[in-house]
C-alpha cells in the first residue's frame, strides 16, 4: 500500500473518530498501530 494512501486513511479515520467516537475508536487505534509499524 502506497505511503500517501496510508496517510489518507489515517486522516479519514481521525475524522471518523471525531464524528463517531464510539465506533471509530478501535479503527483509530489500529491505524496508529499500523503507522507505528510502518514508519
Amino acid at each position: 500500500m502506497p505511503f500517501h494512501l496510508i496517510h489518507s486513511f489515517c486522516f479519514m479515520s481521525l475524522l471518523l473518530d471525531s464524528t463517531v467516537l464510539s465506533n471509530a475508536k478501535v479503527d483509530y487505534e489500529k491505524v496508529f498501530s499500523i503507522l507505528i509499524i510502518i514508519p
